[in-house]
C-alpha cells in the first residue's frame, strides 16, 4: 500500500524486544518450570538501542522507499533463557516442552498474571512461528547505524536481571 500510494516512506521492522522475555516465556519470579510448546530461535533486541538506531537511520536517511529490519545480530532460545535465569539468579528454573494443547491447559486455568484462556489460545500463533523461525532473522544495520555491535540477547537479559532478579514485564499482567 505504501509503494502504491507515492508517499515516500522507510518502514523499520523491529526485533522482538528483549525487556519483554517474561510474557514471552510467561515466566514470573516464583515460576518453577517454564512449559512451552515451542523452543526456537528469536531475535531479541535492547529496545534503548532499537530506539537509537531509528534515531539515527531518521537523521541519516537512505532508505526511502525501503523495508529495513533492525536486529540485534544474535538469537536465544527459550530454554536458553530459562539457563540465564538459572545462572544469574541462583533459581533452579526448569524448561519444559509441552504440546499445544498442553501449554493452553496448564496456563489457561490458573495464569499467575491473570490472563484468560483465549490469551493462550491466540498466543499459540507465536509459538507456531517462533518454531517455524519466524523470529530468527537477523540483520547488520542495526550495527552500521549504532557503530557497534548491538548487545546480544544473552548479555541483554542477564543485565536485567543483574539488575533486577526479580524483573518482571508489565504486559505479563492484567491489572
Amino acid at each position: 500500500m505504501l509503494r502504491k500510494s507515492g508517499v515516500t516512506y522507510t518502514s523499520i521492522r523491529e526485533g522482538i524486544y528483549t525487556e519483554a522475555f517474561p510474557v514471552l516465556l510467561n515466566w514470573y519470579p516464583d515460576s518453577t518450570t517454564v512449559p512451552l510448546p515451542a523452543d526456537g530461535p528469536m531475535a531479541l533486541t535492547l529496545r534503548s538501542e532499537l530506539g537509537e538506531a531509528t534515531a539515527r537511520l531518521m537523521i541519516a536517511g537512505g532508505h526511502e522507499n525501503e523495508i529495513v529490519l533492525l536486529t540485534a545480530e544474535d538469537t536465544i532460545r527459550p530454554s536458553e533463557i530459562v539457563d540465564i535465569i538459572n545462572q544469574t539468579t541462583g533459581r533452579e528454573v526448569k524448561f519444559e516442552r509441552v504440546s499445544p494443547e498442553g501449554y493452553i491447559r496448564i496456563y489457561g486455568e490458573n495464569d499467575r498474571g491473570g490472563k484468560p484462556k483465549a490469551f493462550f489460545q491466540q498466543t499459540l500463533t507465536w509459538y507456531e512461528g517462533i518454531e517455524k523461525g519466524e523470529l530468527a532473522t537477523t540483520h547488520s544495520l542495526m550495527r552500521e547505524l549504532l557503530g557497534r555491535e548491538p548487545t546480544k540477547p544473552r548479555d541483554a537479559i542477564q543485565g536485567l536481571l543483574l539488575e533486577n532478579p526479580n524483573y518482571t514485564w508489565h504486559q505479563n499482567y492484567v491489572n
